[in-house]
């Protein structure tokens, strides 16, 4: 991603398992067939991106609108 958009200057690129508290990649299936440590990396990157987007939507203040 980051050669294809000239690198990230605004901070805007991050992997799913930044919104975790391990960080890294999501584990890969193909080379260690343990399809419940890529579901649980999913699973909990999402959780912490869902919980990110709602703080995020807290500090927006709505009645400026």
């Amino acid at each position: 991603m980051l050669r294809m958009t000239d690198g990230d200057t605004e901070g805007k690129i991050r992997k799913l398992m930044d919104y975790t508290a391990r960080g890294g990649d999501v584990a890969d299936p193909w080379y260690t067939a343990e399809f419940g440590v890529t579901y649980r990396d999913i699973h909990d990157g999402c959780a912490g991106l869902q919980e990110a987007m709602l703080q995020e939507d807290r500090k927006f203040d709505y009645a400026d609108m």
